[in-house]
């Protein structure tokens, strides 16, 4: 996302011009408004195709509802019908027939939007005159750096979902389990529009702007002796906190470097900074039973072996209990149609449980489904749910019965509580994966496969170890 600093730095750095303006004088929208002029004075219009093959690890900006954003990654995509869409203004787009325009009616695909629908434009919604096919041909797509996740193409508002709806959907389903959240967002991410969307509840949700590490930790030992207070007085809230992300929390110098025109190195302040946040913070979290979840960036370590290391240095991951690092893939449908990412998940510690990577779904357009990846741990014995069929048999005493047989490279998956089979597509649903099903898969595979032994059944298997080694030399 765009932000102040990175405006001043673009126009100090593009022309002498800006270099005698006085940024520290201007408000925020006075800067952002001269950006988007600078922006439509010195802009091109450049086919995506062509990007992508000529000029792909360039940095690039695109204009947008929420005014000039950053480009993130590009994608190429199969071949598919090319619609011709045409509005009452005259706004006129050749996009694929999954294409998503923003509509009266929500986001809609080309292929699904009829004439006479509203589609937003810069002058507002208008009418849908003309949406024909036009051709087949392969087509392009890529990721906008803003929460809205929105641009312009020519003149209308389109979709495009960047890196993480991970948070919000943390937030909802944190909800769901009696957790007020706090939202600190240090890189304006996220909005009330968003949060609706994602199911979640406004009124059990604290949004809360923060912009160096010393604000968090102080907004942080307030909120610690405000539940101190309400314990004190017999009352018992539960709080949830995510900060959204550390990677983007600046420290005091930065900031009066920052105001002052400066351009010093960090030195490690930050990673200092970091250090201190969490030595202070992390056992009165722990005591008051506040969950802190936090996001950030990574990067390539160094050395002979590639690495992925976190922003900020080692003192976060030193406090954290759990740390997971999240890469993606591209989630695609049977046409090869691009409908989310897959998010693998690779613990780098964990307190918890035994550190087993993980993949998971996310839908551009229905979010997260909890259900996923579940599909790896059932079995017929364990919750009644397995690849195969229902087959029709004569028991002993020649009365008709159904009986379940599995087959591993079956489309279908018996589902023994509903008495049939279902696709793969109808799997992920919770008529299938009932809280009795989910209990008996956490009882019979889940908390064996995830969690560490029991204490006692640690020390008694490593005496049991011991004890063969002990007599393996005796026998010597």
């Amino acid at each position: 996302m765009i932000t102040r600093n990175f405006i001043v730095e673009e126009l100090k750095s593009f022309d002498d011009s800006y270099a005698n303006i006085d940024f520290l004088s201007m408000s925020d929208k006075e800067i952002y408004d001269l950006f988007e002029v600078h922006c439509d004075n010195n802009s091109e219009e450049i086919e995506i195709g062509l990007i992508y093959e000529n000029y792909e690890k360039c940095n690039f900006l695109t204009e947008t509802p929420d005014g000039w954003q950053k480009v993130g990654d590009l994608y190429e995509k199969n071949e598919r019908n090319i619609h011709l869409v045409e509005t009452s203004e005259n706004n006129i787009s050749r996009v694929s027939a999954d294409h998503l325009f923003e509509t009266s009616k929500g986001w809609m695909k080309t292929k699904d939007i009829t004439i006479g629908d509203l589609v937003l434009t810069k002058k507002g919604f208008r009418s849908v005159m003309k949406n024909d096919i036009i051709s087949n041909e392969k087509v392009y797509d890529w990721e906008i750096l803003h929460p809205n996740h929105r641009y312009w193409v020519n003149g209308m508002s389109s979709h495009n979902t960047g890196k993480s709806f991970f948070c919000l959907n943390v937030v909802r389903e944190a909800q769901k389990i009696g957790y007020d959240v706090i939202y600190c967002d240090t890189e304006g991410a996220i909005d009330k529009s968003s949060a609706a969307k994602f199911g979640i509840d406004l009124t059990k949700i604290r949004y809360q702007p923060i912009q160096t590490v010393s604000q968090f930790q102080t907004f942080v030992s307030n909120v610690l002796a405000m539940v101190k207070k309400a314990k004190g007085e017999g009352d018992n809230p539960k709080i949830l906190i995510v900060l959204d992300s550390l990677g983007m929390l600046s420290t005091d110098k930065e900031l009066a470097d920052a105001i002052k025109g400066h351009n010093a190195a960090d030195m490690g302040a930050k990673a200092k900074e970091l250090r201190k946040l969490f030595r202070v913070i992390t056992l009165d979290l722990t005591a008051a039973k506040i969950p802190l979840i936090c996001t950030n960036h990574v990067y390539a370590g160094g050395g002979y072996l590639p690495t992925k290391e976190s922003s900020g240095g080692d003192g976060p991951i030193f406090a954290m209990s759990v740390v997971s690092f999240l890469s993606k893939a591209q989630l695609k449908d049977g046409a090869g149609t691009k409908t989310g990412i897959v998010v693998t998940s690779t613990l780098k510690k964990s307190r918890f449980t035994i550190p087993e990577q993980v993949k998971f779904h996310i839908s551009f357009s229905n979010g997260m489904n909890p259900y996923v990846g579940l599909q790896d741990y059932v079995s017929w014995e364990a919750c009644g749910i397995e690849r195969g069929k229902f087959e029709e048999i004569k028991n002993a005493e020649g009365k008709k019965e159904m009986i379940f047989k599995p087959n591993a490279s079956s489309t279908r998956w018996g589902v023994k509580h509903l008495g049939k089979t279902v696709a793969s597509t109808e799997l992920f649903r919770a008529e299938v994966f009932t809280q009795e099903v989910l209990e008996q898969l956490d009882r019979n595979v889940i908390i064996d496969k995830f969690k560490f032994p029991e204490h006692e059944d640690a020390i008694d298997s490593l005496v049991d170890d011991e004890s063969e080694e002990i007599e393996a030399q005796d026998g010597e």
